[in-house]
């Protein structure tokens, strides 16, 4: 066995980085990931835990999930090419797409997922705590991480 690999995990994207050559750098690459996550988990698991989770559920969840799924479909359709992922799926399965699945992709998914955006944003439900909504900072910093 490698000595590299028997000295614990290493993610895929630190060997990309070059990191998991240097064991001393993928040591302190590995600690600040871990304290990171400690950090970015901490506020989750304290007394107003429920209420920083129901925060980012909503800010991040809601609001950024059409925004990536029309940029996912954009990638996909605009940069890839529609005829080759098709062509990339008739040579994985066999089988070609139908024409309607080529059509919804090409010309119904990103409007649709951007009007859906726009009608989550516009109807900024506030979310609340039982039955109480946040001070105005905290919507604040939900928009923020959203828009991250």
């Amino acid at each position: 066995v490698d000595d590299d690999e028997s000295q614990g995990y290493c993610p895929g994207w630190l060997s990309d980085a070059g990191v998991a050559a240097d064991a001393r750098r993928r040591h302190l690459t590995m600690g600040a990931v871990c304290v990171l996550g400690l950090a970015a988990g901490l506020p989750c698991a304290t007394r107003g835990g429920v209420a920083v989770v129901e925060v980012l559920d909503y800010f991040v969840a809601l609001n950024a999930l059409f925004v990536i799924c029309a940029l996912e479909v954009f990638a996909l359709v605009w940069c890839v090419g529609l005829d080759r992922f098709a062509a990339d799926v008739q040579a994985a399965t066999g089988q070609a797409l139908p024409p309607i699945i080529l059509f919804v992709w090409r010309w119904i998914s990103i409007p649709l997922c951007i009007a859906l955006a726009g009608s989550s944003v516009a109807a900024a439900l506030q979310p609340g705590f039982l039955g109480e909504g946040y001070p105005g900072w905290a919507y604040s910093v939900g928009w923020v991480i959203s828009a991250l």
